[in-house]
């Protein structure tokens, strides 16, 4: 599940919140096993992945469900270390209508295979022209990343299996560790 934005109060904008939606309901119908939250949270109180994490759990997702990726800053990253850090291969790319095509292009060139993509349409939204104004500038870089020169992520580390509890407790951020719904696992 790729990050949308955080409102003023740190909760997820209206774009986020419908794709953690989405990304429950795929997890619930039994089409994901798993859900890989990556976001943007390069400065301080700012972390796409952690409110994504709370709204999942207060949507009733188990704590062992869920993993989150602090370094996806960018699509292309979030793709990326899902590959790289991560060791996934097959995923559901979990966004919006205006963003899937890109999302879905950028991870085919990250070394994922994309099984589908869902998302929500964007034109309910206040302000979707914006979205829509920043796709198509963001479309640009995104043939660049895929097709032309395969950048360095901004965030590297170490692999963590997203299905080993205490490798996902370990790369928890404190303020995560803090909104567990169970204990720490026993590692």
């Amino acid at each position: 599940m790729l990050g949308a934005g955080l409102n003023r109060n740190g909760t997820p904008s209206a774009v986020l919140r419908d794709r953690i939606r989405e990304g429950v309901a795929l997890l619930k119908a039994g089409k994901a096993d798993l859900l890989l939250m990556s976001g943007d949270n390069s400065v301080d109180r700012y972390s796409e992945p952690t409110a994504m994490r709370k709204a999942a759990l207060a949507l009733g997702v188990p704590d062992e469900q869920i993993a989150v990726d602090y370094g996806g800053r960018r699509t292309w990253d979030s793709c990326v270390r899902a590959h790289e850090v991560f060791g996934v291969r097959h995923v559901i790319v979990v966004t919006n209508d205006f963003h899937r095509a890109r999302s879905v292009v950028l991870c085919r060139a990250a070394g994922l295979t994309v099984d589908g993509a869902a998302g929500t349409k964007t034109t309910s939204y206040a302000g979707y022209k914006g979205w829509i104004a920043r796709e198509t500038i963001a479309s640009w870089r995104g043939v660049a990343d895929a097709w032309i020169h395969h950048p360095k992520v901004a965030v590297g580390g170490e692999p963590i299996d997203p299905y080993d509890r205490c490798d996902v407790w370990a790369s928890l951020s404190d303020t995560d560790r803090d909104t567990v719904a169970t204990s720490a696992p026993d590692c």
